[in-house]
């Protein structure tokens, strides 16, 4: 069979690494609709030009997630075969010719992704899989199915462990730079062994620090450094009280 085009609907971070991904792996790539103009080097059509999609085609919606019900009001008339790439939207939220292709990563525009370490969770693929499975093939991603439900969780379970965590680096460089230390880089090897361990060990059983030793000395301390930094105070005091409750202490 042949291969299905593929268009993409928005140049975002995700748009963008699905561009890259597409042209790699010499998808037959149509257009990339998006109304601004980008220096990343890709030509795009405006989005009022979405009447060159053919009902057979199919189409990759990576607008923001609050965007995606709208642009999908707006692609049902020119195609049977929607693929939307968010996270947290319910299939009960979509229109039956909507599929979900949603790959469990953090995108930046001017990262490498290496795309065979990023699963891929799919859903609704009944009505086109035979074309799809084609693209798939092409593709040769790490997939799997999972419903909404799981898949939801999934997306909050993620923003824990990338949003929350990059938060916190940011938090940490705060409070260097308020004592004008020069100096992140040398936190960089304890950040690659935090992640090393959770590797082969359940995160539970890799906690360390003050509040589960019950160190109030050092928490006290710390608090007195933060005195000046309300919200990375703030932060400390509820994670050493989420630590606590957890480990009864």
């Amino acid at each position: 069979m042949k291969t299905p085009k593929v268009h993409i609907y928005g140049l975002g971070n995700v748009g963008y690494h699905l561009y890259l991904l597409f042209k790699n792996k010499e998808v037959n790539l149509g257009h990339v609709f998006s109304d601004y103009v980008n220096d990343l080097g890709v030509q795009v059509v405006k989005k009022n030009k979405i009447s060159e999609i053919s009902p057979d085609e199919f189409v990759f919606i990576t607008t923001s997630d609050k965007a995606v019900v709208d642009t999908i009001s707006i692609l049902t008339s020119y195609t049977n075969n929607i693929i939307i790439t968010a996270g947290g939207i319910h299939k009960n939220e979509l229109p039956e010719n909507v599929s979900v292709f949603y790959p469990l990563y953090s995108f930046s525009k001017y990262s490498v992704i290496d795309w065979a370490k990023v699963p891929i969770f799919l859903e609704g693929f009944s009505h086109n899989s035979i074309k799809f499975n084609v693209l798939l093939n092409q593709l040769q991603l790490r997939h799997s199915f999972l419903n909404s439900d799981d898949r939801n969780k999934m997306h909050l379970a993620a923003v824990f462990v990338n949003n929350f965590t990059n938060a916190n680096l940011i938090a940490a460089s705060e409070v260097l730079q308020s004592y004008e230390i020069n100096k992140f880089e040398h936190l960089i090897p304890i950040l690659s062994q935090t992640v090393e361990k959770v590797l082969t060990r359940n995160p539970k059983d890799c906690q360390t620090g003050p509040a589960i030793r019950g160190d109030e000395e050092v928490i006290d301390h710390h608090l007195n450094l933060l005195s000046d930094l309300k919200e990375e105070k703030e932060l400390y005091i509820l994670f050493n009280k989420y630590i606590k409750q957890k480990f009864n202490k």
